[in-house]
């Protein structure tokens, strides 16, 4: 029972701090920086994606095509998680309770926009990508985990997320340590491993099979 209680306070401190917050969702500022985080929605983040992966391979910058890479797989767990959670957890937005006056939480619920509040699909992308893209370009980390807060933070005053559905995109898509022992570390570094070795031989062509074919006879005539 207390624990159901604490969990209920909990609820509630959220709910009222969605509203608080959504006092100033006319702000300009509010609106502007809504506007821009539309841009951490999935179809945009597979395009960008796509496309720095697609011009890194164009021009032949390892790099580029390495954060595209990473970008892509990163959307794409973030994206399958994220579909996961919203079709099993019913929450409405906050802005079906200042406009309707309706709330509802529980579990195996409509799967549609107005009770998918949680978890927050714009943080989880934002997050992903500034964490794929700052592993290839660190010197770009402060300026990608600064949108990315943006692109997290706007949500709850322009009344689509609550606080703790912000935070849990974040928890998903974020930096964590308890990964190197988590069940997602392998298929992670698996797919690293593999990307690395595709990117290398695209990259490299038939002067780089020429390479390694050279290195190979001459380890033979040494052995």
């Amino acid at each position: 029972m207390a624990e159901t209680s604490l969990l209920n306070e909990i609820e509630r401190a959220d709910v009222a701090a969605a509203a608080k917050a959504g006092e100033h969702r006319h702000d300009s500022v509010v609106r502007a920086a809504g506007a821009m985080a539309k841009g951490a929605d999935q179809p945009p983040m597979f395009t960008l994606a796509s496309a720095v992966l697609g011009a890194g391979l164009a021009i032949g910058s390892p790099r580029a095509a390495e954060a595209g890479g990473r970008m892509l797989v990163a959307l794409a767990v973030a994206t399958a998680v994220k579909a996961a959670v919203k079709a099993s957890v019913v929450r409405t937005r906050p802005n079906v309770l200042w406009d309707q006056g309706r709330y509802e939480t529980g579990l195996w619920g409509p799967n549609e926009a107005p009770w998918n509040s949680f978890p927050s699909g714009h943080t989880a992308n934002a997050v992903a990508v500034a964490r794929a893209v700052g592993r290839v370009v660190p010197e770009a980390r402060p300026a990608l985990w600064a949108l990315a807060a943006v692109a997290g933070g706007v949500q709850v005053p322009r009344g689509a997320h609550h606080p703790l559905d912000v935070a849990a995109g974040h928890w998903w898509a974020g930096p964590r340590r308890r990964w190197r022992t988590g069940p997602g570390r392998w298929p992670r570094r698996c797919l690293a491993r593999r990307w690395r070795r595709c990117m290398g031989r695209a990259m490299s062509g038939r002067g780089g099979r020429a390479r390694r074919a050279g290195s190979r006879r001459r380890r033979c005539v040494a052995g």
